[in-house]
């Protein structure tokens, strides 16, 4: 009974060392969060109506904004990164799980004899083996764990990564794509109101002509033609 718990010993203690770990335990902090968000929620509203977090831009009803965003993503090339990288970061992470599996090896090998006279061989006996062979390597004080767990961590940040790069690129094509028709609005008003200030120009000359109308007057009207006029070369350059 003695020597049987003596050669039951140095397994105990394995399994006692595998189970230890010189890695400390992560507790995220908690972060206190608001129970509402402030404002009043309108009546009827429900989140089912809104556009999932990925397709936030959907809710402006553009066709136009969503193919230029949907053709952005597909050209970007740091998009295209980030996302190479979260398969690289989760092949690593497979990598770094695997010394926590047992490892199997099958090997097989078969041999076979002939004998007879020549021309005439005939198979006299054959025999084959097949070997298993089933390893696992003791996770000393945690380091195979703390490994993978990092590298779940990493893979966990590509992703994270890759939703900000994305994010970013559409807010980017959406805010430019809204300056645009901003500035498309302006150009338009700014040329129609150069063109009213012409016609008007053009009254306050008859006007003088006819002396109805003082020379102060048409300069006035003339100085405002010439700051519409300027204001629609400005936002010509902007819109280019």
């Amino acid at each position: 009974m003695i020597g049987r718990l003596a050669r039951l010993a140095p397994s105990g203690s394995a399994l006692v060392l595998a189970a230890c770990s010189m890695t400390p335990d992560y507790h995220r902090p908690e972060q206190p969060l608001p129970a509402a968000f402030m404002g009043e929620v309108p009546a009827g509203a429900s989140t089912a109506d809104l556009p999932s977090a990925d397709q936030w831009w959907s809710s402006f009803g553009s066709p136009e904004l969503i193919d230029l965003i949907e053709r952005s993503a597909t050209g970007n090339f740091d998009l295209q990164a980030a996302m190479a990288r979260i398969d690289e970061a989760r092949a690593i992470a497979r990598i770094q799980s695997a010394p926590l599996l047992p490892s199997v090896d099958l090997a097989g090998t078969a041999v076979g004899t002939r004998g007879g006279t020549p021309g005439n061989y005939r198979l006299s006996g054959s025999s084959a083996d097949l070997l298993l062979q089933t390893r696992y390597e003791l996770d000393l004080f945690g380091r195979f764990r703390a490994q993978a767990k990092s590298a779940r961590a990493l893979a966990a940040a590509s992703a994270f990564d890759a939703d900000a790069a994305k994010l970013s690129l559409t807010a980017t094509v959406a805010n430019t794509y809204f300056r645009y028709l901003s500035l498309r609005d302006r150009l338009g008003f700014a040329r129609g109101s150069a063109e009213a200030a012409g016609r008007t120009l053009a009254l306050v000359e008859e006007r003088w002509k006819a002396g109805t109308a003082s020379e102060i007057d048409v300069g006035q009207q003339r100085n405002t033609v010439s700051t519409f006029t300027s204001a629609v070369s400005i936002l010509e350059q902007q819109s280019e």
